[in-house]
């Protein structure tokens, strides 16, 4: 790894410090265990294969666990046909008809109103999701802001729920089959310039100075440390 992508990679961890923290990072890579130690998904007749997890319809994920009303969610998926309403999150235990959905081509945190984004059918899309205390729920797609939606009803609030994806209240009627890459959960709302940093790496919120100051210390410590494994 050259300087530059070490400078990169250190602005990008140190600039999520002050906001949030991943509490909870799958990759499926041959299982759904949470490779921060955390809990396992469960799978709901789904299976896992090398970086991915496919999915029939109604056969998403599980995560036993309280986010609460403030996080954010960040995803790499697709659905293999759009239509009418397909969800992608349940915030209720899939006790409520309340959620996010795919509507047609866009996206729609049900039932508020409005259609944003644009997707298409068996296409990857990054889909990055915030809530914050103020209750503004914010939809990103491939690290672009694409609509803010006032959540005055708490609908996207957790409230001692599960966590549902792909998953639908009324099973097979609002449910799609799809593939997902990653689901990425960080504790606390991701500021709109660290969203697009997480899909683009090289757009790096710039540090405050102490952070440069920080940061060049490291560096200079790793370029002393291999002059010095080079002499050996």
């Amino acid at each position: 790894m050259n300087y530059r992508s070490i400078f990169a990679t250190l602005a990008l961890c140190l600039t999520f410090d002050a906001r949030a923290a991943l509490i909870h990072q799958y990759e499926f890579n041959g299982n759904l265990a949470d490779t921060l130690g955390g809990p396992a998904l469960v799978a709901n007749g789904g299976s896992v294969a090398a970086g991915h997890y496919g999915f029939a319809a109604n056969q998403g994920l599980r995560l036993h666990g309280n986010l609460g009303a403030t996080y954010t969610i960040d995803m790499r998926f697709r659905f293999d046909t759009l239509g009418s309403w397909q969800k992608v999150v349940d915030f209720s235990g899939l006790l409520q008809d309340y959620g996010f959905y795919t509507s047609g081509s866009g996206y729609d945190l049900y039932n508020y109103g409005g259609s944003f984004g644009h997707l298409t059918a068996k296409q990857d899309t990054r889909l990055t999701l915030t809530r914050g205390a103020d209750a503004a729920f914010r939809i990103y797609q491939d690290g672009v802001l694409v609509g803010t939606v006032a959540d005055k009803q708490g609908y996207a609030d957790f409230a001692g729920h599960d966590a549902n994806f792909f998953r639908d209240d009324r099973g097979l009627n609002e449910a799609a089959a799809g593939s997902v890459d990653f689901i990425r959960i960080y504790d606390n709302v991701l500021t709109q310039a660290q969203v697009h940093a997480l899909a683009d790496p090289s757009q790096v919120p710039e540090p405050a100075g102490g952070t440069l100051m920080v940061m060049g210390l490291s560096l200079l410590g790793l370029s002393v440390g291999k002059g010095r494994r080079q002499r050996r």
